[in-house]
């Protein structure tokens, strides 16, 4: 008897844990028009945003950003520098799962290496 509750409880967990993650990828997608809006406006955030004082190096600054707060399911990177004395690169290593979210980015052309 112990065996068949253990097992009935593993199935009902499972199938649980399954639909929980159903129920939050639903819950986390985009609507298509939204999307399309947030696509459109992204160029006008980036093009509002101002360096902030940095006492460490040259003119520079980086920022994970929500460009559109009412909204915490799209953040945003903002690097910019103003400096003469070195090119500013900036390496991002992310998941295979943000990597397919990706929507675009605004700035430099691709690098030599094929990166944004």
């Amino acid at each position: 008897m112990t065996e068949k509750v253990e097992e009935g409880a593993k199935i009902g967990y499972e199938e649980g844990y399954a639909q929980w993650t159903l129920d939050l990828l639903a819950s986390e997608a985009i609507e298509e028009a939204t999307l399309t809006q947030y696509v459109t406006d992204f160029a006008g955030w980036v093009d509002n945003q101002k360096m902030n004082p940095n006492e460490f190096s040259c003119d520079s600054d980086i920022r994970l950003e929500l460009p559109f707060p009412e909204d915490q399911r799209m953040f945003a990177i903002w690097a910019n520098h103003d400096c003469t004395d070195y090119t500013l690169f900036l390496t991002l290593l992310i998941d295979e799962d943000e990597q397919r979210n990706l929507v675009g980015y605004n700035g430099a052309e691709l690098s030599d290496k094929g990166c944004v």
